[in-house]
């Protein structure tokens, strides 16, 4: 049975606890992260409001960082909003990001917009890689 980490992605006791237990099984970075998390994203309190998602987006992106290898890589789809005045993936603040992620570490953030006709929701597309 793969090792579980439950709890709230946005709390650092759960970050904590993921760092616990990689010491203890002797794992320094990680190489592949994936995120897609559709129905608690949309439940909790900051999906309505978009700067709200764009600082969870940022602390979720950070905390991933810290715990990949310099080769790993984290792929994320997100649902977001519908029918924005623009795409998400060119709010100024997640540009910024993208600079400080380039600036600050080994990788390079990567984000696309992507409308689904038809669809209540809109996604916003992520990879963190080298």
């Amino acid at each position: 049975m793969p090792t579980e980490i439950l709890g709230d992605i946005m709390s650092s006791a759960t970050w904590g606890k993921l760092d616990e237990s990689m010491m203890a099984r002797g794992i320094s970075n990680l190489d592949l992260v994936v995120m897609r998390p559709e129905g608690g994203w949309q439940i909790n309190s900051f999906y309505r409001v978009e700067s709200l998602r764009i600082l969870a987006l940022t602390y979720i992106i950070r905390n991933v960082a810290k715990r990949l290898n310099p080769t790993g890589r984290f792929y994320f789809v997100v649902p977001i909003p519908p029918r924005l005045p623009t795409l998400v993936s060119e709010h100024p603040a997640l540009k910024a990001l993208q600079k400080s992620v380039s600036d600050l570490t080994p990788f390079k953030l990567i984000l696309k917009t992507r409308p689904l006709p038809g669809k209540t929701v809109d996604h916003l597309e992520g990879a963190l890689m080298p």
